[in-house]
């Protein structure tokens, strides 16, 4: 039991998330990231770190990730500033990104935040 909490500590000490996509990472870049032969110029825009983990398993995808850390719901108080749309709208504004993909979730909250997400997409400058 004692080896079992010493874990968890450790874990909680070294895991962060990731200054660039915002998944959970042992570093500073996560290993998505860090890997130069993924495609930077597209981005797949999720709700949680596990999103990010299921579509990698498809190996359907070889961009980078951007994790909203959540969903839009305004019944339980979750606005845009609560989640990760300003730091996804800056790396786009930044330049270098030529396409998103909303990869929400099909529920109401979901759909919301993609549709939200797209409406500030549309007023950015793309290459």
């Amino acid at each position: 039991m004692e080896e079992l909490g010493r874990s968890i500590l450790e874990v909680q000490q070294k895991v962060r998330l990731c200054s660039r996509c915002f998944a959970l990472s042992d570093g500073e870049l996560c290993t998505i990231c860090s890997n130069p032969a993924r495609d930077a110029a597209v981005v797949c825009v999720v709700e949680q770190p596990g999103d990010m983990v299921a579509l990698e398993k498809s190996g359907a995808f070889n961009g980078h990730y951007h994790v909203l850390c959540g969903v839009l719901s305004p019944l339980n108080g979750v606005g845009p500033d609560d989640l990760r749309i300003r730091e996804l709208l800056q790396k786009v504004a930044a330049g270098g990104v030529r396409e998103v993909v909303l990869a929400t979730g099909t529920s109401v909250e979901g759909e919301a935040t993609a549709a939200y997400i797209a409406g500030r997409l549309e007023g950015l400058p793309w290459p």
